[in-house]
């Protein structure tokens, strides 16, 4: 098995649950980019929240490369440039607003450095109610994540805009996030299944579902990147655990399905890994197949 690039989506996979990458996942990493391996890291986060761990594994050093916001941009670390392939236009964003509007969960709009966030009375006062109990200070972000009902992404996006009226949307908008219960999301998959010709809609999580333009995805970023370097998709492998990571699974000869993926990301993959995320479950797989470890990967 020749392998050339490795392609990793970040939550639920590369990143630990304290959001950090271990010391011997990142050790590994380094090792392989040094042997000549291309290294991406492939996230529905952009730059902003990417810059710290590309940092950690040397990136820019041994020229690895970002995919951004499940395939909205391409980052040559090395070269430093950054090609933004498309976005939400204004009016989409707006219409995607009054479109969500009835079903009362929380909406995020989500830019490069920044974030329109729309939260329905119903879940604020939900909010107000888990804050004095928990007893969250009061400087703390009002906003979710994918698996909380409180998350901080200021070490990302510096401007936090809540708003009311799909009129204070004034920018293009990268993607949509909504944090909501597993049932909600069923229910607005379902019944947001007819967009499909306009917008790609799936999960990252069980409790997290994303909108963006139809065309984008994290495969056809990755097939790209692996055409301009002129690595055949047979030397491609990539690991991941939620629905926006099925379209790399589609592109790659290798997927991987992380032992704590979604289901569904498990039924298309070429191998789940033994370990999770928590227990360097990617490190264990690329032993496994002895990547880096035999000539043809030297």
């Amino acid at each position: 098995m020749k392998i050339s690039l490795i392609a990793m989506d970040m939550d639920g996979t590369l990143l630990q649950s304290d959001q950090t990458i271990s010391e011997k996942t990142t050790k590994k990493l380094i090792e392989l980019q040094q042997k000549g391996i291309k290294i991406v890291l492939v996230s529905g986060r952009n730059y902003n929240r990417l810059k710290r761990y590309a940092e950690q594994l040397q990136l820019e050093k041994y020229g690895g490369y970002l995919i951004e916001v499940n395939g909205m941009a391409i980052n040559d670390l090395q070269k430093k440039q950054r090609e933004v392939l498309e976005r939400l236009s204004i009016q989409q964003a707006r219409e995607l607003f009054a479109l969500l509007q009835p079903y009362e969960v929380e909406t995020q709009y989500i830019m490069d450095d920044g974030l329109y966030v729309h939260i329905p009375e119903v879940c604020m006062q939900e909010k107000k109610k888990l804050r004095k109990e928990h007893h969250i200070p009061d400087d703390f972000p009002w906003t979710a994540g994918a698996t909380n009902v409180f998350f901080d992404a200021r070490d990302g996006y510096a401007r936090m805009m809540y708003m009311e009226h799909a009129s204070e949307i004034v920018e293009e908008i990268n993607k949509v996030g909504i944090p909501a219960t597993a049932k909600q999301l069923e229910v607005m998959m379902k019944d947001l299944s007819e967009l499909s010709d306009t917008y790609w809609i799936g999960r990252t999580t069980p409790t997290w579902l994303e909108i963006m333009p139809v065309n984008l995805s994290k495969g056809k970023a990755l097939r790209m990147l692996a055409q301009r370097l002129s690595i055949p998709m047979s030397e491609v492998m990539c690991f991941g655990d939620g629905e926006n990571d099925l379209s790399m699974f589609e592109v790659c000869a290798y997927p991987i399905a992380m032992s704590n993926a979604m289901d569904i990301v498990k039924q298309k993959a070429y191998t789940i890994t033994v370990a999770d995320h928590d227990h360097d479950g990617i490190i264990e797989t690329l032993k496994q197949y002895h990547i880096g470890e035999t000539e043809e990967n030297v």
